[in-house]
């Protein structure tokens, strides 16, 4: 045998642990000089879509005030993608500038417990996506109710308690019940579109993935969408009784627009790779849905200047356009 041969065959076998252990550090630093900073420009972008969507929750919320003491507003869902897709601090921030941002748009004032509550909402879904649980909707679940009964219910409610004075007509319980258990109801529409977006989200890079998810998907669609309904029966009753639907006549056609959004989201559950036609024709079904939704919030709206209905009206229309026809003339990845 060959001295080069012997050379080969032993090389393998003398290397020596302080050899593998100059690799091994020699690979982590080209990780951690590879790794992408935290403040790049895709996270900048996400930082920045999160909180203007938060903006624009804040601006269709004026117009579905159902009662004094229940305003249908979609902003906890933008909070809870931005914690589970960027993280503790990232969420923060969002939470963070949203309110900044918020208050001095509508001119409401500043109190600084509510500027926490709505700081550490997405703390809790970004905490739960960094555990070792394997489906993402337990982690949804217990993040968002979370968020829910510490930050909503619990430091939101005594900063609205303090500030407004209720503390000096009626003691902390009897506020609870009268203003803020409405809001579960409208956690609830948030937490059920936020479960019905998990893996559109998913599939376009946004919301992060469990790494081994096994998750019964025409079990989860079927009790999203009996959540779904059973919300928008509950709202109709609420309506009845307390007259809303006399004073908002709108307020029909904004519930079935939701409910049909939230519907077709819900159905991406049960969609993978080989049914792509069927994901095209919910997707535009979907955003014809949110349009018209959005058409409608937007243009009834009370005090909001006519030029600028127009404007997010027109610009509605053109991102809902533009989206379904590259849907549906994109075509599929070769799988291979």
């Amino acid at each position: 045998m060959s001295k080069n041969t012997q050379q080969e065959i032993a090389s393998p076998e003398s290397a020596t642990p302080v050899d593998v252990a100059d690799k091994e550090m020699h690979k982590d630093k080209r990780a951690v000089s590879e790794k992408e900073p935290y403040f790049s420009a895709k996270r900048l972008a996400k930082l920045a879509t999160f909180v203007a969507l938060a903006l624009v929750m804040k601006i269709i919320g004026k117009s579905l005030t159902l009662t004094p003491t229940m305003t249908v507003t979609f902003i906890y869902l933008p909070w809870l993608v931005s914690g589970a897709s960027l993280g503790v601090f990232g969420g923060m921030v969002v939470g963070a500038i949203s309110d900044v941002l918020g208050n001095l748009l509508f001119g409401s004032p500043f109190v600084p417990l509510t500027f926490l509550s709505n700081t550490i909402y997405p703390i809790f879904i970004a905490l739960l996506y960094k555990t070792p649980i394997r489906n993402d909707y337990i982690k949804c679940t217990i993040g968002a109710f979370s968020s829910l009964i510490v930050c909503t219910l619990g430091i939101g409610s005594v900063a609205l308690y303090t500030f407004y004075g209720y503390i000096e007509t009626m003691n902390f319980f009897e506020y609870m019940i009268a203003y803020r258990l409405p809001q579960v109801v409208v956690f609830a529409v948030n937490y059920a579109l936020l479960l019905a977006l998990v893996k559109p989200l998913q599939n376009v890079g946004i919301f992060p993935k469990a790494k081994s998810e096994k998750t019964n998907r025409a079990f989860v669609f079927g009790v999203n969408t009996a959540l779904i309904t059973a919300l928008a029966v509950a709202s109709i009753i609420v309506s009845l009784v307390s007259g809303v639907a006399e004073t908002n006549p709108w307020f029909y056609l904004l519930l079935g627009e939701i409910y049909v959004a939230l519907v077709l989201l819900s159905a991406f559950v049960i969609v993978d790779k080989s049914r792509a036609k069927l994901a095209k024709s919910l997707f535009t079904a979907f955003l014809g849905s949110a349009c018209a939704f959005t058409l409608t919030a937007v243009l009834i709206v009370p005090n909001f200047d006519v030029i600028l209905k127009s404007a997010l009206s027109i610009v509605a229309c053109l991102v809902c356009v533009t989206l379904a026809i590259i849907v549906i003339i994109r075509k599929p990845k070769n799988v291979g």
